[in-house]
Formats: structure tokens, sequence, C-alpha cells
């Protein structure tokens, strides 16, 4: 049996193909605050081998993506002068062709409340 969607429009397809969505590995930061300006690293503990990890601000990527290893990841924030919301991008194709991204979202503040 062929999986089907139906979109929010009402409008049902049936879909060429289907993908387990694997979950991503966890996610920290080295701080929850940073004093004014300061930077801080945003780890992925055990990153997945067969995913490729983004770091991005606002929809658009800082630096340069990673490859998973199957270790430890760190990206490393540009300087932070408010509270930011950061996101990790996993991404990776599927034996079918698709193409599988998942966002987690880490939030970093400011001491004395930037």
């Amino acid at each position: 049996m062929r999986a089907r969607s139906k979109a929010q429009t009402g409008v049902e397809t049936e879909l060429a193909a289907s993908a387990t969505i694997p979950a991503t590995p966890a996610l920290a930061a080295s701080a929850a605050e940073v004093p004014a300006g300061g930077t801080a690293l945003i780890v992925i503990s055990a990153s997945a081998a067969e995913d490729r990890y983004q770091l991005l601000l606002a929809g658009a990527p800082i630096g340069s993506a990673k490859n998973g290893t199957g270790a430890d990841l760190a990206f490393t924030t540009p300087p932070i002068n408010a509270a930011t919301t950061f996101v990790i991008r996993a991404s990776r194709r599927t034996a079918d062709g698709l193409k599988l991204a998942r966002d987690r979202r880490v939030a970093i503040g400011v001491a004395g409340g930037g």
C-alpha cells in the first residue's frame, strides 16, 4: 500500500516515497547565558555519521556545515548581544533519494538581561 498525504488545504495525493525520521542526537549550549558580546559552544552529542549538521541564525548558515562522525561535534556561535535562538539542522538523503532535514533550537541568553 502506498502512503497518502492530505494537505491542510484538503488536497490529497499519493506520495512517491516515504522515509523514517530518525531522532536527532542530544545537543546543548556550553552556557545558558553569556556576557554581552560573548560566544558559546553548541555541542551535538554522538553525531550521526549519516547526517550533515549546520548552525543557523534567522535561517542563514553560520560557518561551514560539518559531517557527522559518531563523535561529538561543536559549533561556535557568533558574538551574542541579546537573547538569541540558534538552530542546528541535521540533514541527510534517504535510500529513496528524499532530503530529510530536522531542526533543533538552542536558546542562549545574555547575562544581565541583554
